[in-house]
């Protein structure tokens, strides 16, 4: 067969075969499996299902946590965009403060010189603090894409957390609707932790990596502005 007839087909393959292989980075945590309706324990006085009712209340902070996490990785998206401004413009008065130091240099006129030296190196370091400005939100977004799957890993472990107690309530007071057992509910719980803890150190990881690059920042920023008089 020729060349030309076996290219679209291996194409094709190839990109049926990479898209089975999901390069589109970590797997989404899926909804859990096991729930329990609460309606069978709706005659459980209210006093004996505190631990229900606290479990509910952590399962929407933890939600509320994810959502806030979501919010933030929007966020960053347009902080971004400033930071690449910011660096745009601080080439340009870089570039400027040079032009002008060069001009100085060619009157011999010492006063302008020394002028001249002293805003082209502010200029120089407003630079450098907009460069690792953006460095510092490039480092953020790596965090929070982290700390977004542990958001919502953890919203998932609390709901787990929610599900176990009530089911657990169940079994104490001898209630068990068709098909109940406790051991499911553990076993989602336990598995439902462990990815929320092993998802939380990555994102502790990334965070100790953006803080020491925001640490940068805010020292290199406090040095360009003294360098140009507090601007």
């Amino acid at each position: 067969m020729p060349e030309s007839t076996r290219s679209p087909l291996w194409v094709a393959l190839l990109v049926a075969a990479m898209a089975a292989c999901g390069g589109s980075g970590p797997k989404r945590p899926q909804p859990l499996s096991h729930h329990f309706d609460e309606y069978h324990i709706a005659r459980v006085p209210i006093a004996e299902r505190q631990g229900v009712f606290k479990a509910q209340n952590d399962y929407q902070i933890a939600k509320g946590e994810y959502m806030t996490a979501q919010t933030k990785l929007e966020d960053n998206a347009t902080r971004t965009e400033v930071a690449k401004n910011e660096l745009k413009q601080a080439l340009l008065a870089e570039d400027s403060a040079k032009s002008k130091l060069k001009n100085a240099d060619s009157t011999g006129d010492m006063n302008r010189v020394n002028t001249a030296k002293a805003d082209q190196r502010a200029a120089e370091m407003a630079r450098r603090a907009a460069d690792q400005h953006l460095a510092a939100v490039k480092a953020e977004k790596k965090w929070l894409e982290k700390y977004i799957r542990y958001a919502e890993q953890q919203m998932y472990a609390q709901e787990a957390k929610f599900e176990l107690a009530k089911a657990q309530v169940a079994q104490q007071k001898n209630i068990r609707p068709k098909g109940f057992a406790l051991p499911p509910y553990q076993q989602q719980y336990k598995e439902r932790s462990r990815e929320a803890q092993r998802t939380k150190a990555l994102a502790d990881q990334e965070k100790a990596k953006y803080e020491g690059e925001k640490k940068k920042y805010d020292t290199m920023k406090a040095e360009a502005q003294r360098a140009g008089g507090g601007k």
